[in-house]
């Protein structure tokens, strides 16, 4: 979910799933990472769980990622693994 500099949803009952995939590319770059370390994502189109509602009234759509990002702090270790 992307939210606003007030901490209110952005675009709230509206289905903006770019604002999601730039909420998920902000988050993976906080971390040090680029979307080139972005290795799954997953947005759930059906389940074999139902479910009445996300989290919050506002959230329309579900990412779920993984990212990985090679950190290393011995000057012995190379930009990237391998």
């Amino acid at each position: 979910m992307s939210y606003d500099k007030a901490g209110g949803v952005l675009h709230p009952g509206d289905f903006k799933s770019q604002e999601a995939f730039r909420a998920l590319l902000a988050h993976v770059k906080a971390a040090g990472g680029t979307v080139e370390s972005i290795v799954k994502v997953n947005i759930p189109a059906s389940t074999l769980v139902a479910v009445l509602a996300l989290a919050h009234p506002d959230w329309l759509i579900e990412v779920e990622a993984i990212a990985g990002i090679w950190r290393c702090s011995r000057p012995t270790c190379s930009a990237s693994p391998g």
